[in-house]
């Protein structure tokens, strides 16, 4: 009576969760049909039953009466990362589904790249017992069958899931070509598959010798032909024919060499007072990361060559380092060692602020089989746009495989006696904010209103030889001055401080950003609320640029919204009616080559913007990189802190908020579909808005 009052209380607590009271049907494929991923019936291939996706399911792997199950509860989505395999000679992908919830339910295969079966939508959704399903092959266009490594789950409530496998019907009689075994020198070959068809094996650098190659037939009565490589690197290939005599497959073993250096990169020479160093034995490095998760399909390993630390960037795509954000205004170079056998494409990207590359291959050119160092002049980012004062990551793009060291900024060695820069300079006791010694101009805008003349209250020279003079600003507008002298005389350099005031607000003021298409001039803007009522506002906008030969522009308001404006010359009027709260729109004109759309403004009604707006509030320093992004968006700010994120689609629904409390963050975007999206990012001085593209 016990054991049948326990049976009752598992049934009534499995019902009560959705959890099935029976595992999975056990499969009938023989072995020899089937390639399994998950299933306690085969021998199987997972590796990673729950990787790091972002996602918020809860991923287990449990028993149901002895059983071996997959429970995905919370779905949004799932991966699974097993063995790549080459399943180009089966026809269908099995698994076995059980859910007292879900309505949607996605199965996709990853490989090369990814596509997806929809259960729901083509099978439905059948609740209550454990569901088969046999997605043929042929659905899945998009991936790359001879090197699938991954499937993906997408779907709401709570699946089980087991069995999923490969399978092919059975040969018939006399036509069965697979192998029950193959060995490269006497050890079977890794991944190896009966129906296998293409496998690659590394060997030692230095292997002269092509490796002997055994398959064994699993039907006695077939017979194999192997004809070996007739050099390294080269490929083997095994003809299989069939008892039919007819029949045939031919499998191709690829020998590669290890293209590891025999040497280690040259160990550098510069003064470590001239360098920061984020990679390298020799220097005190930087490096936080050396593999971040950017998606990318490189195999990146460190490894040791002659007891030095060595980057391998195999399969190589694009590969990230990481590094603690950095001052580099003061260095010249990039410098970095490479050594490849087969790479054609190679360029080195820095990220500070956005991102753009250097392209080696094309500017250099790229020779194989030795180390060769490069030294990239930082000019060449610094005139790309790159905020050097804030340089954060590296990226390495291109193919084959490139073994990397000594990645560092350096500036050449200067004699104190001729050095004429400062190395701090400070306005009303503020050091001026991304000051750099090797930086001359600074522009600093005031805040609106302002009419007492900053002072610059220190200039601090590098070499306490060197004579420094200023002179302050004599009215606003205005220029400062630090005059530096060398100790020998022969060196000058000047530092201007160019301080202005924000008649931008709100309400009103002068702008040429634009979020599609661009201004040569700019434009003047005013909105004000009419006083007719508080819920109707005047916008007025005055295009600056001549050469927008016949525009008409019109108010947009997101999602769909447009409003016509109407013409006195060059200056455009509409009125909004019925607006309450913070509105959020732009200018959107046509013209003879094309369509140009103005910033983003944000105008709350009723303000008379008689201060500084908190809407149109400048967060001195703020960086958002890289934009557009397939992945994640990088925030930064100098000296202020974050309280808030939002993120705003195109329908004015806010779809991500964070509040981090930090000056910097990093918001995932991949989840979000590609588009434009709207952040509005709050400190404890202000708020401002920025345009966002998820591509």
């Amino acid at each position: 009576m016990k054991k049948i009052t326990l049976l009752l209380c598992l049934l009534i607590m499995s019902l009560a969760y959705g959890q099935p009271g029976s595992p999975a049907p056990t499969p009938t494929n023989a072995n020899i049909d089937v390639i399994s991923v998950y299933s306690d019936a085969y021998t199987s291939i997972a590796t990673n039953l729950d990787p790091s996706w972002g996602q918020a399911t809860d991923a287990t792997d449990i028993q149901i009466s002895g059983n071996q199950t997959l429970s995905y509860s919370g779905l949004d989505y799932q991966g699974l990362d097993y063995t790549s395999s080459d399943v180009s000679a089966m026809e269908y992908v099995h698994l076995d589904y059980y859910t007292t919830d879900a309505t949607s339910f996605q199965f996709f295969l990853i490989g090369g790249g990814e596509n997806a079966y929809d259960i729901a939508a083509t099978d439905g959704i059948t609740t209550g017992q454990w569901v088969s399903i046999d997605i043929p092959l042929s659905h899945y266009t998009v991936p790359n069958l001879a090197q699938v490594a991954q499937f993906k789950t997408v779907g709401n409530g709570t699946l089980y899931l087991d069995n999923l496998y490969f399978w092919k019907a059975p040969a018939a009689a006399g036509t069965d070509t697979s192998l029950s075994d193959l060995t490269v020198d006497g050890n079977t070959i890794s991944g190896f598959s009966s129906l296998g068809s293409n496998y690659s094996v590394e060997l030692p650098s230095g292997t002269v010798a092509v490796p002997t190659v055994v398959a064994t037939t699993t039907d006695s009565n077939a017979n194999n032909t192997v004809t070996p490589a007739a050099s390294l690197p080269g490929s083997t290939t095994i003809l299989v024919t069939a008892q039919d005599g007819t029949t045939t497959n031919t499998i191709t073993i690829n020998f590669t060499l290890d293209p590891t250096p025999a040497t280690a990169a040259p160990v550098p020479t510069k003064s470590s007072s001239d360098v920061i160093s984020v990679y390298s034995d020799t220097y005190t490095s930087i490096a936080t990361d050396l593999n971040p998760s950017w998606g990318q399909a490189t195999t990146m390993t460190e490894i040791q060559i002659t007891a030095n630390n060595t980057l391998k960037y195999a399969n190589l795509n694009y590969q990230g380092i990481e590094y603690t954000s950095s001052d580099v205004t003061a260095m010249e170079y990039i410098h970095l060692d490479y050594h490849t056998s087969d790479a054609t494409a190679f360029q080195f990207f820095l990220i500070a602020g956005g991102e753009n590359g250097y392209d080696i291959a094309a500017t250099d050119g790229i020779t194989t089989g030795q180390w060769v160092g490069i030294d990239i002049p930082l000019s060449y980012y610094l005139n790309a746009g790159r905020n050097l004062a804030t340089a954060i990551q590296f990226k390495t793009v291109g193919n084959g495989t490139i073994f990397l060291d000594n990645i560092y900024f350096w500036k050449t060695t200067v004699d104190p006696v001729t050095d004429a820069t400062l190395t701090d300079v400070k306005v009303d006791s503020e050091t001026i904010a991304d000051f750099s010694s090797a930086v001359i101009n600074y522009e600093v805008v005031l805040p609106k209103g302002t009419t007492t003349v900053p002072q610059i209250t220190l200039a601090t020279k590098s070499h306490s030889g060197a004579n420094a003079v200023i002179t302050q600003a004599p009215q606003l507008p205005g220029d400062a001055t630090v005059v530096v002298t060398s100790e020998d005389g022969n060196t000058t350099k000047t530092y201007t401080i160019s301080f202005s005031v924000n008649n931008n607000s709100a309400c009103e003021g002068t702008s040429s950003d634009a979020t599609e298409g661009s201004f040569s001039v700019g434009y003047d803007y005013h909105f004000e609320t009419l006083e007719t009522g508080t819920t109707d506002v005047k916008v007025t906008f005055t295009l600056l640029d001549e050469d927008k030969v016949g525009y008409v522009p019109q108010v947009f308001i997101a999602p769909s919204t447009f409003i016509n404006m109407a013409a006195d010359g060059s200056t455009y009027t509409a009125t909004l009616t019925d607006q309450t709260g913070t509105i959020s729109f732009s200018i959107r004109g046509a013209h003879s080559t094309g369509l140009v759309t103005s910033q983003l403004f944000e105008y709350t009604v009723g303000d008379t913007c008689d201060a500084l707006s908190t809407q149109n509030f400048e967060i001195v320093g703020l960086e958002i990189y890289p934009n557009p992004t397939s992945a994640s968006w990088n925030f930064n700010t100098k000296d202020q802190n974050i309280e808030s994120i939002e993120i705003i689609d195109m329908t004015g629904k806010i779809v991500f908020t964070i509040t981090p409390k930090t000056s910097s963050t990093v918001i995932d975007g991949t989840n979000l579909p590609a588009g434009m999206y709207i952040s509005r990012i709050t400190t404890e001085k202000g708020t401002q808005s920025k345009t966002l593209i998820r591509n």
